[in-house]
């Protein structure tokens, strides 16, 4: 109720609405926080799916990005708590899978290894099933959060063997790409524009057969973008590049040309929401390119603006902290969020990026 109500309300532009959903929200929390306490309640799927439920509240809702992370956090202990063998049957399953793209795109942002890239949780859960080219992708990406990690804690005496295997993941993804593309539900194709953006950057955009095709790509190339800076950052300098900026700027050049399909009317608000994480990457990436991504970098500002108007709050938020626009009150309630949305990301996987590796 208190999703419906909330996206409801910003289509709508009404915060008398909205506000209802803030009350209808808080006592929702709070039967949850009773079910979570609840020794015979906590590990139910039911509790999952309202844990899950509440989260895309914090999505469409929040006036702080830290509270979505909090809320991932939480969702992350619950799942743990539970054991991969809970998610074995057909809600649980459900909800697993769906749980999992956020813990990973969590664990991505915070640049911290993820719990899901061990075997039994790689393995158990799909006891009863086959995995998709999606989840496959995503077993492949469980390794990239560790990379992240240990980009920033391991000495550079460490960094040739971290190099290696950034190179090796890199094949790896290629590999899988490859194999993807090479299917018949995975095609897609280009069309013109008819989003109405200034500065008019990208005239042609992508169709998909579906969003679930539209997500595997888009999350795809969102990755590639961050473990191509990894390896960038960790070449020595004396050595030739391993890869260009033309490889990194098309990669985000094709994010930006899937949006259009994503914040289609039909799409709700689900499309929106599958969008942020890889359009946040480009926008990154972009921003570091200078005078070469700076008509780019507008045009993904306008694209955050349009999410927002669609009711994602959280994209309202970002795009406020990323170019650092505090003229509006709200923008003033967010205050250390810029860490989240720009340092705590691009902060962490860039650390050192601007001077290469040399030769001790």
């Amino acid at each position: 109720m208190a999703v419906c109500t909330v996206f409801f309300g910003r289509q709508s532009r009404d915060e008398r609405i909205v506000k209802e959903s803030t009350k209808i929200y808080t006592r929702a929390l709070a039967q949850l926080n009773a079910a979570l306490s609840n020794k015979t309640m906590h590990t139910r799927d039911e509790t999952l799916a309202a844990t899950m439920l509440l989260g895309m509240y914090e999505t469409m809702g929040c006036a702080d990005p830290l509270t979505w992370q909090r809320h991932a956090d939480g969702m992350e202990l619950l799942v743990r708590v539970r054991g991969p063998e809970a998610h074995t049957t057909e809600l649980g399953h459900r909800l697993f899978t769906s749980f999992r793209g956020t813990s990973l795109t969590n664990s991505l942002v915070s640049c911290k290894r993820n719990f899901l890239a061990s075997k039994e949780w790689l393995t158990i859960p799909w006891t009863k099933t086959q995995k998709t080219p999606m989840q496959q992708l995503q077993d492949l990406h469980l390794e990239l959060p560790g990379i992240l990690e240990a980009r920033r804690a391991l000495p550079r005496s460490a960094h040739p063997s971290l190099l290696r295997r950034c190179l090796d993941f890199k094949a790896k993804l290629e590999a899988w790409y490859e194999n993807f593309i090479s299917t018949p539900s995975a095609h897609h194709w280009l069309e013109f524009s008819a989003l109405n953006i200034d500065p008019p950057v990208f005239p042609t955009c992508y169709r998909f057969p579906n969003i679930g095709v539209a997500n595997t790509y888009t999350f795809y190339w969102a990755n590639l973008i961050v473990l191509n800076y990894t390896i960038i950052g960790l070449t020595p300098a004396c050595q030739s590049p391993l890869v260009t900026t033309d490889e990194i700027y098309d990669l985000a050049a094709q994010i930006c040309m899937s949006v259009e399909y994503f914040v289609a009317p039909e799409r709700k608000s689900y499309g929106p929401v599958l969008t942020m994480y890889p359009l946040r990457v480009a926008t990154g990436c972009f921003m570091r390119m200078g005078a070469r991504g700076k008509k780019s970098t507008l045009w993904c500002k306008a694209i955050f603006g349009v999410l927002g108007e669609r009711g994602v709050m959280l994209a309202k938020m970002l795009e406020m902290v990323v170019w650092e626009n505090k003229e509006t009150e709200e923008a003033e309630s967010v205050g250390t969020v810029h860490e989240w949305a720009k340092k705590e990301f691009w902060g962490r996987v860039e650390e050192g990026l601007d001077e290469p590796e040399t030769e001790m």
